[in-house]
């Protein structure tokens, strides 16, 4: 549906292998990878967030800093822990997604 009413965005979808059970998502809208590229400053600052409720589980996001130093959200990522597996799942789908150019450094 994200990518229906939001043509360009990134809404992938990972489930656990042998019982198809929903592990963790990625969201990045096409407008906030192009603000990103266009407007923000070459920083991309990470963090995760332990959910409480009765599923549990992490959001993990990545920010950016826009022309006057403002926090500019650039994707998120619900997922089932705070592992090294699950943040580096995300941050593999969010530099496959932005395509960010070689020649400028983050």
């Amino acid at each position: 549906m994200v990518q229906q009413c939001n043509p360009g965005s990134a809404a992938y979808i990972h489930l656990q292998t042998d019982t198809n059970i929903f592990q963790r998502i990625f969201v990045c809208f096409e407008a906030q990878k192009r603000g990103f590229l266009e407007g923000c400053k070459p920083f991309i600052g990470i963090d995760g967030c332990h959910l409480k409720g009765p599923y549990g589980g992490v959001i993990l996001s990545a920010v950016a800093l826009d022309a006057n130093s403002g926090l500019y959200p650039l994707a998120y990522c619900i997922c089932e822990g705070e592992t090294l597996l699950s943040w580096s799942w995300f941050l593999r789908q969010l530099c496959c997604f932005l395509k960010y150019p070689e020649d400028r450094p983050i």
